[in-house]
């Protein structure tokens, strides 16, 4: 059992450390300042540690945690390119379909990749997955780890009102997590406590975010970032007339400082980084008898550094989860993921970038 902790610890990054005493609570952390201030991570971490480490012991983090065995396979992208791809600023790394014999496995609606290398993965069902990159090529390997999010009391997050899990952002060890249906944002100290990190609520998202802007159910913040200086950003799926939002959360679950982004008829925001001042976006495009289609760029400063598009013929679905990696040569990288619904219908596909 030491030796099974000692390297899942190694794998994950954290330090195991037994929290037995519950101080565990439900209710959002307090910062005591104005409704109206943005959240400021660096305010709350510690008290975030605290709660979502409480009452974890080893063996819980041993429980929550299962190995996953992969199918990773390399898709062909012909020299001449598809008719219905287009990439301006970027240089395709590669695609990959990741499949398991798992039942519940996909879903994926958020991805990072970590400061240790790996892509940390969440799905719209309430699970993790943490999968391993080869350290030279930057390319998915067939081993990953994968666990289901609990809520503060420590029970498995069930039912698609609690488990809707859409936006993931890391600082510190510590994910954050944005969620639909239950509109509101989380976080969970995976670095400290693994997969068995309980969660500790820091925000509703209010059902009107910005004025005259009303999100549906299942239109929440798809897409979640924290920014240098430790404030929340969310991307809103339920769009305005054209235009996305995306802006800072405030403590109240409103937003300010509202990047409303230009859409394409039709098109939804899914998915949402930010780093060094650029923001990625991905947004999708469906309909019955036609399919998806996905439009994602790299902007920032009312300039657009890097664009593209994907339709069928190539390979696409329903892409979801956007993010800033590193590639090989030390440059920038954009992952991004699909949500397969956990369909025969559909594929999980993870796509790499690179920024020229």
């Amino acid at each position: 059992m030491r030796y099974y902790l000692a390297s899942l610890c190694a794998f994950l990054s954290f330090a195991c450390v037994d929290h037995s005493l519950d101080v565990s609570v439900s209710e959002p952390i307090s910062r005591g300042d104005s409704a109206m201030s943005a959240w400021s991570f660096e305010q709350v971490k510690i008290s975030i540690l605290d709660r979502s480490c409480s009452g974890v012991t080893g063996e819980n983090i041993a429980r929550a945690t299962a190995s996953v065995a992969l199918e990773v396979t390399p898709l062909v992208w012909p020299a001449s390119g598809y008719e219905g791809a287009d990439f301006s600023g970027l240089e395709l790394a590669g695609v990959w379909q990741l499949s398991s014999g798992s039942a519940d496995f996909g879903a994926f609606s958020g991805l990072v990749e970590t400061v240790e290398g790996h892509l940390l993965l969440i799905s719209d069902t309430g699970r993790w997955l943490q999968l391993e990159l080869d350290e030279t090529r930057r390319t998915p390997l067939a081993s990953a780890l994968s666990g289901r999010m609990r809520g503060h009391d420590g029970q498995i997050l069930a039912g698609k009102k609690q488990a809707d899990a859409e936006g993931l952002a890391v600082r510190d060890g510590i994910a954050l997590v944005s969620f639909e249906h239950d509109h509101r944002v989380s976080a969970f100290a995976i670095g400290a406590c693994g997969l068995a990190a309980r969660e500790v609520p820091l925000s509703r998202v209010a059902d009107e975010p910005v004025t005259g802007l009303e999100m549906a159910h299942n239109g929440g913040a798809e897409g979640l970032s924290i920014a240098a200086d430790g404030s929340l950003w969310l991307g809103i799926e339920t769009p305005g007339e054209g235009v996305a939002a995306v802006g800072r959360l405030l403590a109240a679950g409103h937003l300010d400082q509202v990047d409303w982004r230009a859409l394409p008829a039709g098109y939804r925001l899914t998915g949402l980084d930010m780093r060094d001042g650029q923001t990625a976006a991905v947004f999708r495009f469906y309909r019955p008898g036609v399919g998806n289609r996905i439009f994602f760029a790299v902007y920032g400063s009312g300039e657009t550094f890097a664009s593209g598009r994907l339709a069928p013929p190539a390979p696409v679905d329903n892409l979801e989860g956007i993010a800033f990696g590193k590639a090989p040569s030390g440059g920038d990288r954009l992952w991004l993921i699909s949500d397969d619904n956990i369909s025969r219908r559909q594929r999980t596909l993870l796509f790499a970038f690179d920024l020229e």
